[in-house]
């Protein structure tokens, strides 16, 4: 085996740092354009959306709801926000110490400055093996509304129209509406390579049907000011954005349905 003296080292440090600076532009451009370049196709594809986050998790959801609120209640004192969460985690852990995860929605439900009212909390496709009761009670005693997945219709095209009329109720009824898609509340069959695997789920399928009749009807009073955020990868984000795309006229309420296409591996489109 060779052995270098302490001379060696320093010079092979010296080209080690010498070689990350010269790269380290070309990484970051490389990386920004990766970011710019589907950014890009989802504005095209979603003009009227205020916001449009494709993966990530939790942890960032305060921050990207709460600047939802501010935004609303610059244009409008009065505006009220209304939060869907589809997860089979409700995410309303109490936040001592360093926030993360589990904590956002709790996080959002005591801040006042984002104008979310319990009763304007939605949990979907909650899991009660998932969550701690006294979370669900939390939850329970504020007046949030929970629906638990074994709650919900397995047949996706009447589960997602029932979550599609939630979301335009809601939407109608408040200044703003943040819609948030965690892979984990559908079945790891459906959606493998979460963080939280579980055998059982929501529908896929209503809530694709759901947020395309959101996507399609964005010009109806009702979808005015959404914010579509997806805690996921992007397949999901892509078949809602084609039926947007076919470009057919369709009646009022009419709601495309394109069969999911898994594609391997996570990331934009």
């Amino acid at each position: 085996a060779m052995v270098l003296n302490s001379s060696a080292r320093g010079v092979l440090l010296a080209v080690a740092y010498a070689a990350v600076l010269l790269f380290a532009p070309a990484i970051v451009l490389v990386l920004l354009l990766g970011i710019v370049e589907p950014w890009t196709r989802l504005r095209e594809r979603f003009p009227q959306a205020r916001l449009v986050v494709v993966g990530g998790g939790h942890d960032h959801a305060y921050g990207e709801v709460l600047g939802l609120a501010r935004w609303l209640a610059a244009g409008d004192a009065g505006a009220r926000l209304a939060v869907v969460n589809v997860d089979a985690h409700a995410d309303v852990r109490p936040h001592e110490g360093e926030p993360h995860s589990g904590t956002p929605f709790r996080r959002l439900l005591e801040e006042p400055a984002a104008r979310l009212a319990p009763t304007s909390l939605v949990e979907w496709g909650l899991q009660r093996s998932c969550n701690a009761s006294a979370h669900l009670d939390y939850l329970h005693q504020l007046g949030a509304r929970v629906v638990y997945w074994d709650e919900i219709d397995p047949n996706d095209a009447v589960s997602g129209q029932l979550l599609g009329r939630l979301l335009a109720d809601l939407a109608a009824g408040h200044g703003g509406l943040s819609l948030n898609v965690d892979l984990d509340a559908f079945a790891h069959a459906v959606a493998p390579g979460v963080s939280a695997p579980s055998p059982v789920g929501v529908p896929a399928g209503a809530v694709v049907r759901a947020a395309a009749r959101l996507a399609v009807h964005r010009q109806s009073p009702a979808c005015k000011g959404d914010v579509h955020r997806w805690a996921a990868t992007g397949n999901w984000c892509r078949e809602v954005a084609k039926g947007r795309q076919a470009g057919r006229p369709r009646r009022a309420g009419c709601v495309p349905h394109r069969r999911l296409r898994r594609t391997p591996g996570h990331g934009a489109f």
